[in-house]
């Protein structure tokens, strides 16, 4: 899709038609152009219609980071932050717009997550992915060195 006023970063498939995309709408940082420096939200876009349905808009966050949608579940994991708090955690998403936090201790940064379609399992579990020295990464846990685990 072009010539929509917005700037999509990233997307992936819902359905034939439709994509979850991360962008921006506006220009907020004042340069004049609608980019990635601008604030960015999470939209469901109908390729077919053309119509754009932000997610995100009224729920208190902000910095959306790498939103990966799940077929299994229906759901967009996400990294964010609350707007009061420089500090990022996970959530998850509806495309009914139920938002859940996954994450919620300030000792560690979620940045960086996304969904792991293991056929084994019945539901996907989370794979995080963190620039923050001493993370390890698993799918289903957060691991923080050595007996720090958290389990999702």
């Amino acid at each position: 899709m072009t010539n929509v006023g917005y700037d999509f970063s990233s997307s992936k498939p819902i359905e034939m038609t439709r994509i979850m995309a991360i962008g921006a709408e506006e220009d907020t940082d004042g340069d004049g152009i609608v980019g990635t420096g601008d604030e960015v939200n999470i939209y469901v876009v109908d390729l077919a219609s053309k119509e754009i349905e932000c997610l995100t808009d009224g729920l208190g966050l902000r910095e959306y980071n790498n939103p990966d949608y799940s077929q299994v579940n229906g759901l967009i994991v996400f990294s964010a932050q609350r707007q009061e708090l420089f500090h990022n955690y996970l959530f998850t998403l509806s495309l009914d717009g139920e938002l859940t936090q996954v994450t919620d201790d300030d000792e560690y940064f979620d940045f960086d997550c996304s969904w792991s379609e293991d056929q084994q399992a019945s539901l996907p579990g989370v794979f995080i992915a963190a620039s923050i020295e001493g993370m390890a990464y698993g799918c289903g846990w957060l691991e923080h060195g050595p007996n720090q685990r958290r389990r999702l």
